[in-house]
């Protein structure tokens, strides 16, 4: 029997990136971030197995103000021109903060609760004699109750999706969306700095009674 399948995708999770270019070494950033990292160290003591991370609120700093705006106005753009969500929507930054994965260390499968867009700009690079970074990982938004048995992969069926490191280069996406960062298998730190967005505005018609302000 000759069949001709039509293949159809009715559903797509938009990941979108855009670069910044010489923005890291700009703003100094790799400085900023160990600067943090140790201030934050000096009040609560890491665990040696652990990632490290600066506070929560680098979007405060001045210093990272251009970069703030530079963020805000590609989640704007991608807020209204791509998902089409009301331009009056107010972008705003609730969350940022710095990491400094060095060798060995892993970053969790996670997702960012309570925000709509959540991203990562990429800090620094490594030579190519040096190894790669291990690229940020997105999982599949689906957990089948059902695993058979697979002879290839394909856009349909992978589980994971990679998306390489490229210094001054910011990725964004659904906050939902569970990601992670495999060992550093280099022996180079790999420098990044995460945030959160939400959309600040009303929620649904007022008319309903579901409609809320954020």
């Amino acid at each position: 029997m000759n069949l001709e399948i039509k293949v159809d995708v009715p559903f797509t999770v938009p990941v979108f990136s855009v670069e910044f270019p010489g923005i890291s070494d700009t703003l100094n950033l790799e400085n900023i971030i160990e600067e943090f990292c140790a201030e934050r160290e000096k009040k609560e003591p890491r665990q040696p197995w652990l990632t490290r991370q600066t506070k929560g609120s680098l979007q405060k700093d001045v210093r990272l103000k251009p970069l703030c705006e530079n963020i805000v106005s590609a989640a704007h753009h991608i807020s209204v021109q791509v998902m089409q969500y009301d331009p009056k929507y107010k972008v705003e930054i609730t969350g940022m903060w710095g990491n400094i994965q060095g060798p060995e260390e892993t970053l969790h499968r996670h997702s960012h609760h309570n925000n709509i867009f959540a991203g990562v700009l990429y800090v620094n690079e490594i030579e190519k004699s040096d190894g790669e970074f291990p690229a940020l990982q997105f999982k599949r938004p689906w957990d089948g109750s059902l695993a058979p048995t697979r002879t290839g992969v394909n856009r349909y069926t992978s589980t994971i999706s990679w998306f390489p490191v490229k210094k001054d280069l910011v990725i964004i996406f659904p906050a939902w969306l569970e990601h992670q960062v495999t060992r550093n298998l280099t022996n180079k730190n790999r420098i990044s700095i995460a945030f959160n967005i939400m959309l600040r505005g009303r929620y649904g018609s007022i008319k309903h009674l579901e409609s809320t302000l954020i």
